[in-house]
């Protein structure tokens, strides 16, 4: 569940107006995942290279993510959180 709620943060914060580089403390604050959960689910798409790490320029500072939209997923689950947004919206009015 956690890497589902961080990776759906990671894709609105992408989509947002203001996309730019995420580290877990940050999207973890957003999605209601422990930190550590935030940082255990950015490792395991950085295996899978759905997303891109960026080292800190400071040191032990954590890295930064970045989804690779080069990746065959990343279009597939965009259209997955957009079509769980519009449900969402639907819902509420």
């Amino acid at each position: 569940m956690a890497t589902l709620r961080t990776t759906r943060e990671l894709f609105r914060q992408e989509h947002g107006p203001f996309p730019s580089r995420q580290r877990a403390w940050d999207l973890s604050l957003w999605s209601g995942v422990t930190p550590p959960g935030s940082a255990d689910s950015l490792e395991r798409l950085n295996q899978l290279r759905l997303v891109v790490a960026f080292p800190s320029d400071r040191a032990g500072q954590a890295p930064s993510f970045r989804l690779d939209r080069t990746h065959p997923l990343v279009e597939p689950l965009t259209r997955l959180f957009e079509a769980e947004r519009a449900v969402c919206r639907r819902s509420s009015t």
